[in-house]
């Protein structure tokens, strides 16, 4: 994916650059024991020093090496400041690179892989833990009629206003991302299954009354509804048995007559 293949670009030249600064360093290593080398010939020569002219001489020497020294410590410290002003740069494009390749580029939530990284270390940390996990597994109601009732850039429009209602409607450790078309996930770690289903029906709610984040598209598209499925993470169970089961619940609500929430219970299965 292009995302990625930026990341790999900026990792790969700061990792080239991390290198320039390792010869850099060595550098500067090499040109101070050969500095100290330099000062220990001086101090033999001084000890058979037999007149103020060959005193002369090795004084001139000491001042020459000194100054030679300097003008070499000095360049390799203003190389160092270069290569590290351009390492911490490098630094701040691939944290950026990698923001960017994690998001979904229509409605800024996070992608499908960034979704699959971070339930796999939630599951991990429920089970790690013996915390509650719940997920949400949601889509928008009829959208295909959007599509072809207004188009396309209409129906981006939708995507985008429900993407932001469902990120407003979150904390900050939870997760939101578009799961491929209409569907989105919302990762709730630390949540129970009686705290998850009240904040899929607050989506719900709001987004009927609403329209998402932009009151709007009521107004322009008429209502617009959606449904949800939530299922809460069982014992030992791994992220793709908690996927399908939200999943399952979502397709649920759809054939029940949609924009409801349903939520797996031990009746269930």
């Amino acid at each position: 994916m292009r995302g990625q293949a930026e990341v790999n670009a900026v990792r790969d030249e700061l990792e080239r650059q991390l290198g320039r600064l390792i010869v850099l360093i060595a550098g500067q290593l090499e040109n101070s024991k050969d500095h100290v080398a330099s000062l220990k010939d001086t101090s033999a020569h001084l000890a058979s020093v037999t007149n103020v002219s060959e005193l002369r001489e090795v004084v001139q020497s000491l001042i020459s090496k000194n100054e030679m020294n300097e003008r070499q410590t000095r360049d390799l410290e203003a190389r160092l400041k270069e290569a590290q002003d351009q390492t911490s740069t490098l630094r701040q494009r691939l944290i950026q690179a990698e923001k960017l390749a994690s998001l979904d580029p229509l409605t800024s939530v996070a992608n499908r892989r960034r979704f699959e990284q971070f339930i796999a270390a939630a599951v991990n940390n429920s089970h790690a833990d013996g915390t509650p996990l719940c997920l949400i597994m949601t889509d928008i109601d009829h959208f295909k009629k959007v599509n072809d009732t207004y188009g396309h850039a209409a129906g981006d429009r939708v995507l985008k206003g429900f993407a932001d209602l469902l990120s407003q409607s979150v904390r900050k450790g939870d997760l939101v991302a578009r799961f491929g078309g209409e569907e989105f996930a919302v990762v709730l770690p630390q949540t129970p299954m009686g705290d998850a289903f009240a904040i899929a029906e607050r989506i719900r709610s709001i987004f009927e009354l609403h329209g998402g984040s932009d009151e709007s598209l009521v107004g322009e598209f008429g209502r617009l509804t959606a449904s949800f499925g939530v299922a809460e993470i069982r014992e030992g169970e791994p992220p793709s048995a908690l996927i399908q089961r939200a999943d399952q619940m979502l397709y649920e609500a759809k054939y029940k007559g949609r924009n409801r929430t349903m939520i797996w219970s031990s009746s269930s299965g």
